[in-house]
């Protein structure tokens, strides 16, 4: 995953998404943990990673970018016409392990006639592939949210709004 400071006023990126888990998800049953590496990277090597991600994760669609050579800073020795495909960076890897208990994430409130009825904190990428009801904005890039059957009474024929309106 990659982020860009360079049109921010802070060398910082916060609240970036890196994962997003389901509430109901095993993994939040007592403590869930997630190894964080950042990579500090030059615009070089932003542009080069940049570009092989576009051509190598969005493939399949008519509106994705065409495949196409990504040049980047190794060259062969002996044939200087011969393509390498790669990018050597040094640097130094900044990685924190992070615990998140269950209690540290919003309340997961249920409608109180549906207990199917989930409210799920989802990143802006699942809103936009999953399209659920969106309750409000937890976070920048994060939203609380739910089945439409949950927020709109007459999905299920009845007129009581779920508990966690009021």
């Amino acid at each position: 995953m990659l982020s860009s400071t360079e049109r921010l006023s802070q060398d910082v990126v916060h609240q970036f998404p890196l994962t997003s888990v389901v509430g109901n998800s095993g993994k939040l049953t007592i403590k869930y943990s997630i190894l964080v590496r950042q990579y500090a990277l030059t615009q070089a090597g932003y542009t080069y990673y940049d570009q092989l991600a576009k051509i190598t994760q969005r493939i399949g669609s008519i509106f994705d970018p065409q495949p196409a050579q990504i040049v980047g800073n190794l060259h062969a020795n002996t044939n200087t016409d011969e393509l390498v495909m790669g990018f050597f960076r040094a640097g130094t890897v900044a990685s924190k392990r992070i615990f998140i208990r269950r209690d540290q994430l919003p309340t997961l409130n249920t409608y109180e006639g549906d207990p199917g009825c989930v409210v799920d904190s989802l990143s802006i990428s699942r809103v936009l592939k999953d399209q659920p009801a969106i309750i409000s904005q937890y976070a920048e890039f994060t939203y609380l949210t739910t089945t439409f059957g949950c927020v709109d009474c007459r999905y299920k024929g009845v007129n009581k709004r779920p508990a966690f309106w009021e």
